[in-house]
């Protein structure tokens, strides 16, 4: 579990990395920036982790009410964000068997476009169901 946490967070370090660099090419250097940004990953990972999902659809009144909201909208970023980790996840395995060498100019220009690929198939998806909300009249 650890082990997974620390892999997870190596993208985040690179992406501090990048921004004190930029920093420090501008001559502004703001050290609290990454000790901010690891400390509102670690504490939104912790709260995904301590957040008592499966009873959260218990909650739910059998009438529509204004409390079931909150529940409704909590319920669905959590879906999403697992739909979004399980395109990505397919995305770059793809990618991964295809590619025959993962650096080089090829390498990066691959890698480019199943970034876009993906963020446009989640978009295109995130357009389907706030149409389907609409439809239904719960995207008011």
């Amino acid at each position: 579990m650890i082990h997974r946490i620390l892999r997870l967070s190596i993208p985040l370090a690179l992406f501090c990395a990048g921004v004190a660099g930029l920093q420090l090419m501008s001559g502004n250097l703001d050290p609290w920036l990454p000790v901010k940004t690891f400390g509102a990953f670690f504490a939104g990972l912790a709260a995904f982790a301590c957040f008592p999902w499966r009873r959260l659809p218990r909650l739910l009144v059998a009438p529509p009410a204004r409390r079931n909201l909150p529940i409704l909208f909590l319920l669905i970023l959590r879906h999403f964000a697992g739909i979004l980790g399980a395109q990505a996840a397919r995305q770059f395995r793809a990618r991964r068997l295809v590619v025959v060498r993962e650096s080089g100019p090829l390498g990066f220009t691959s890698l480019r476009c199943a970034v876009v690929s993906m963020f446009r198939r989640s978009i295109e998806r995130a357009e389907r169901f706030y149409a389907a909300q609409w439809l239904r009249g719960g995207a008011e």
